[in-house]
């Protein structure tokens, strides 16, 4: 740039300085112009030339500026277009970064959209699947239903084809068995009233105003209860063997309605004439045990045991009879399925008394286990395979004598003078007074815990009184159906019967005719009739009800035992030296408790505890008293020198 503005400066001078000569002078000079301008032509001229090889110069200095500004401007184009291409190359570059940064957003966009892509695609590919899955379980389970539903219509069609072909199989035998048993059915109706019709006419139940309305049905005779008037009517015939005493207003219930009376727990025990006269009907599920009271020649073991005694002998009872020595027993000694006390002095049936009840008791343990194991409620409800015996009643005339003839007994003990001393004295009235207990203790047991095990009680006591009862009779009074026939003692009637004297019946029993008695059903008072079977009337009800009656027998721990003469009295309480031989001696009897049972002993203690249960000492208490463990060890050492091997064993292994 310097070499082409430098001529220019050069000219540019110039031109100032000609511009200054030629300038005039100013008019107070004298100078001549002539030769100022001679002056001036030479130094215009001078100035020409001057001005030409100035401008030569120029031309030649502007040559060479122009040559260098060539040069120049060829550098400068040189550097302009390398500047250019460096600008291109720099532009192309940025190009090519900006394509680079594009492509890489691109890429990235690319990456970004393909990722959103491939995860939005996942999930969809996802949800398919899961679609896919869903739809292939229902599937499946429509599949599984329809194949359910398949099986089980082939299964019907099965079962109906199975079916179909069991009955075609089995028809015809079917037929033949039904033809069979039609057949037999016939011969057996034919057979019946072939034979009904040689019966004599005691089997015949014919239905009139004075007789009870019976109808026969699958279940046995049954009363028609639009005509219950049970057990009625006529008067008793003249020949009638009324014991000690008349029936002075009323006929006794009739004994022919009863001889055909059948009902699977009903018991006929007279009629009740205390207002209309209607059948005195007594339910054993709900009444098992009954208490008869009266005074000698009242009618309370003619009309009250017997009848029931022979009732519920006809429904397949075992009785067994203690005290049954009187001749209004006498028909009965023969009769399957009546067992009787082998007769003996009443003091000498305490013991054997008290321990046949204790037995009646574990009986009833027994009985739970045998109900529990055939799922039966009741011993009624037994299966016949079950292969027990049938219900169980025992009878015990006057039970309360029984209990006197104690007093009787402790009388002579404290008069006798085979004691060696008063202590002695004492042992020996505690133990019948222990035996008493054990009487009242047994019997009240078996009243409270034995009416599913079909174990029933009948007692009859002598003019009771609450006096002679005593706590543990009214006990038992309580716990059972009280029927009082006529009695000495107003008070002892009424307390028998658990009324007052405002009741209606101030003087109880008191004054009842034979045969008629006062019973308390569910705590009303009602005034019967009995039954009165003659000795003919009682055969004839055996020799009717008996081809019904399946015989039995006891179970062994109910065998009577073998009476004694002087067991249970006072002979048995006697010292030993002073004691009649013959006789089983307590150890003895002891032993005879415990013999069987030694093998599951494993110390005295439960020996004891064993022997006070027979005996019915133990009571609530858990352990036995020393006594009994004595007792219980002397009996044990007794058996094994009887060779006994599990008293040995319990004598080698336990005593020592």
């Amino acid at each position: 740039m310097v070499n082409i503005y430098r001529p220019l400066f050069v000219m540019l001078a110039l031109l100032a300085a000609l511009s200054a000569c030629a300038t005039p002078p100013s008019g107070g000079s004298g100078a001549n112009p002539a030769a100022y301008g001679t002056t001036g032509a030479r130094m215009v001229s001078d100035s020409a030339a001057t001005l030409q090889a100035a401008t030569v110069q120029a031309f030649e200095a502007h040559l060479s500026g122009t040559r260098q500004a060539q040069v120049a401007t060829a550098q400068a184009q040189e550097v302009a277009n390398a500047t250019m291409g460096a600008m291109l190359v720099t532009r192309d570059a940025q190009d090519v970064r900006q394509r680079d940064l594009e492509l890489a957003g691109m890429a990235t966009a690319t990456a970004v959209a393909n990722q959103v892509s491939g995860t939005a695609t996942a999930i969809a590919l996802q949800r398919e699947a899961l679609d896919v899955q869903h739809n292939a379980a229902l599937v499946a389970q429509e599949a599984a239903v329809r194949a359910t539903a398949q099986a089980r219509e082939l299964e019907r069609l099965q079962l109906e084809n199975d079916m179909r072909r069991f009955w075609n199989n089995v028809l015809p035998y079917l037929l033949g068995a039904l033809t069979l048993l039609l057949l037999a059915g016939a011969g057996s109706l034919l057979f019946t009233r072939f034979m009904d019709a040689r019966r004599p006419p005691l089997y015949q139940m014919p239905v009139t105003p004075n007789q009870l309305p019976m109808l026969k049905g699958p279940n046995g005779w049954q009363l028609l209860p639009a005509r219950a008037t049970i057990l009625d009517q006529p008067a008793a015939s003249a020949d009638d063997d009324v014991e000690e005493g008349h029936f002075t207003d009323v006929p006794p219930a009739r004994w022919d309605s009863f001889v055909r009376w059948q009902h699977a727990s009903q018991l006929p025990l007279g009629a009740i004439i205390s207002g209309p006269r209607r059948p005195l009907l007594v339910d054993r599920n709900q009444e098992p045990h009954i208490l008869v009271a009266g005074t000698s020649g009242s009618g309370k073991t003619r009309s009250g045991l017997i009848p029931t005694m022979l009732g519920l002998w006809a429904a397949g009872a075992n009785v067994i009879v203690v005290n049954g020595a009187g001749s209004d027993f006498a028909d009965l000694l023969t009769v399957p399925n009546i067992t009787f006390f082998p007769p003996a002095e009443e003091r000498d049936l305490i013991a054997p008394l008290a321990d046949f009840l204790d037995a009646t008791v574990r009986e009833s343990l027994r009985r739970d286990h045998v109900l529990a194991a055939w799922n039966a409620n009741t011993w009624r409800d037994l299966p016949p395979e079950a292969g027990e015996s049938g219900e169980l009643l025992i009878v015990v005339d006057e039970f309360l004598a029984l209990i006197l003839a104690a007093d009787e007994v402790k009388q002579a003990i404290r008069a006798s003078r085979q004691f060696a001393s008063q202590a002695e004295k004492r042992t020996a009235i505690e133990e019948i007074d222990h035996r008493v207990y054990r009487l009242w203790y047994a019997a009240n047991r078996i009243a409270s815990k034995n009416r599913k095990h079909g174990i029933h009680l009948l007692l009859s006591l002598t003019d009771p009184t609450g006096a002679l009862l005593g706590d543990y009779g009214m006990a038992l009074r309580r716990q059972c159906l009280a029927i009082a026939f006529r009695m000495r003692i107003a008070d002892g009637s009424r307390k028998f019967l658990g009324v007052s004297s405002r009741n209606g019946y101030p003087q109880g029993s008191v004054g009842l005719p034979t045969g008629q008695y006062l019973a308390n059903l569910g705590g009303e008072i009602h005034r019967c009739v009995s039954f009165f079977p003659s000795s003919a009337d009682i055969r004839q009800f055996v020799q009717t009800r008996a081809p019904q009656v399946r015989q039995s027998t006891l179970p062994p721990l109910l065998q009577p035992p073998v009476i004694i003469e002087g067991q249970g009295a006072m002979a048995d309480l006697l010292p030993s030296a002073d004691r009649a031989t013959g006789g089983p001696s307590r150890v003895e009897q002891d032993a005879r408790l415990l013999q069987g049972q030694i093998a599951h002993f494993r110390n005295i203690t439960a020996a004891g505890r064993a022997l006070s249960e027979a005996k019915g000492e133990l009571g609530d208490r858990v352990n036995p008293p020393g006594r009994a463990i004595r007792e219980a060890e002397a009996a044990i050492r007794w058996l094994a020198e009887q060779g006994d091997e599990a008293a040995r064993w319990f004598v080698r292994e336990v005593l020592g």
